[in-house]
Formats: structure tokens, sequence, C-alpha cells
């Protein structure tokens, strides 16, 4: 996806004596700056760099299963129930796979990358919504003119695609900064 994010981390640790004498303290780094740093800046085309690769976010998700348990419960809580109300069938219909597993599946991205994205894909003739569809927050990054996709086809190759600011809605955590 993401060359400039694939550089993985050390894997030993790497140690500091404080000591030289026989039962000296040594400190162990883990490498985690090296682990979370990756991030490249803005490219020449605009797009905005995550300030930790995705490819990261995703290992961390996968390291610690009380971490992977705990986005997952949160995520079906808040959205394994499916919608209720007048609308909640007019929603479940526009959504792949019906509403509460596109939901469940956002809020997953939401909770493991701090992103989600989801596609409003509307009609040529009278631009009613007539889809909703979520895009892995993986695959996507922002850019001045709105959003980019890359996916791996099955030969490797890399496909951009790119999205307006008014095609997709970008969920994300709220930052002080």
């Amino acid at each position: 996806m993401y060359p400039e994010c694939m550089s993985e981390p050390s894997k030993t640790p790497q140690t500091d004596p404080i000591s030289a004498s026989p039962g000296g303290v040594e400190i162990l780094r883990s490498g985690f700056q090296e682990f979370i740093s990756g991030a490249s800046p803005v490219s020449m085309d605009g797009e905005f760099a995550w300030p930790i690769p995705p490819s990261s976010l995703g290992l961390l998700y996968r390291a610690s299963s009380e971490h992977c348990r705990a986005i997952n419960i949160k995520a079906e809580g808040a959205f394994g129930g499916g919608l209720t109300g007048d609308k909640a069938e007019l929603i479940n219909a526009l959504c792949e796979g019906g509403a509460a597993e596109m939901f469940t599946s956002l809020g997953l991205d939401l909770e493991t990358y701090g992103n989600a994205f989801l596609q409003v894909i509307r009609s040529r003739t009278d631009g009613r919504i007539v889809r909703l569809r979520r895009l892995p927050a993986i695959t996507m990054s922002r850019f001045r003119r709105g959003f980019l996709q890359r996916t791996t086809k099955p030969n490797g190759d890399i496909k951009r695609t790119t999205f307006t600011e008014k095609e997709i809605v970008h969920l994300r955590e709220p930052c002080p900064m």
C-alpha cells in the first residue's frame, strides 16, 4: 500500500549499558519510536501523510489480543445492533452487506486507525444517494483536492483512485490540535 510505511521496526532491542561493572544495569529500548516514526512528508501532489503510518497502527491492533478485543467490543457495541427508526430500512438497503455490518466495519476502522471513510454514491441523473460503501481506512489518504485510495492489484501494481470531498464522508476522532 504505502511503500514508505512498510519498513519493519527493529526486531532486536537496543542496549544502553549504564554500568560496565558485573551486575550492572542495562536499559532496553523497544524501538517504539522507530516503529511509529515512518510517516512521510507531504508529497508533490499535495497528499497529506498520516502522522503514524496505517500499517503500523494495524500492527499495533494485531500485537495485543486485549487491544484487538477491546476495539471489536466497542465497534460491535456501538453499531452491531443495526439501525432503528422510520428510515432504517432505506439506509439498510443503501449499504453493502447491510447497515450493521458496514457501520461495525467503520467503527473498527475508526478505533484502529482514528479515521474511517464512507463513500456516498449518487445517481448521475438526479443526485440522490443510491449506495453507501465503506472504504478501508488503511487504503485511504487525504490530499488537497479530496481523497486518494491505493489498492494493490493481483499482479502487485498499485491502483490509485481519487475522490472529491463531496464523495467521501471522513469520520475521525476529535483532536485538540
